[in-house]
């Protein structure tokens, strides 16, 4: 399984949010490598479902 990293460094929480919960529906079975993500986002993408996210 290949793994595919996004890099949200210069996007703000809205559009990162959108983002990861998009691409995660988008790719069930990669695992996505998401950098510059902020605890805040880090807090609120866990009340989604999405399982496949990994922060760096």
């Amino acid at each position: 399984m290949e793994n595919i990293e996004l890099d949200l460094t210069s996007m703000n929480i809205f559009d990162s949010l959108k983002t990861m919960v998009l691409s995660s529906a988008h790719h069930p079975e990669r695992i996505l490598k998401c950098k510059g993500v902020s605890e805040d986002a880090k807090s609120l993408i866990s009340t989604f479902e999405v399982r496949n996210l990994e922060f760096v």
